[in-house]
């Protein structure tokens, strides 16, 4: 069963996706949207490397503590 955090990052990915489609037609919002998001990206796995598995265009993926 979903927790209540997993339901609002899917509903705002939903959004955040649609917003995207919406004004990724103008290259300069769809420019800065994809540079802030490959920024964020970076960071995050930087903060984590040691425990860092991959990343794709929206999230991180890292090995558990517990592993």
């Amino acid at each position: 069963q979903k927790t209540n955090k997993e339901k609002r990052y899917k509903k705002m990915k939903k959004i955040i996706n649609g917003l995207y489609g919406k004004f990724a037609t103008y290259t300069p919002v769809a420019a800065f949207a994809t540079a802030y998001a490959r920024d964020n990206i970076i960071r995050t796995a930087s903060k984590c490397y040691g425990r860092f598995q991959y990343a794709d265009t929206d999230s991180i993926h890292k090995i558990s503590k517990n592993k």
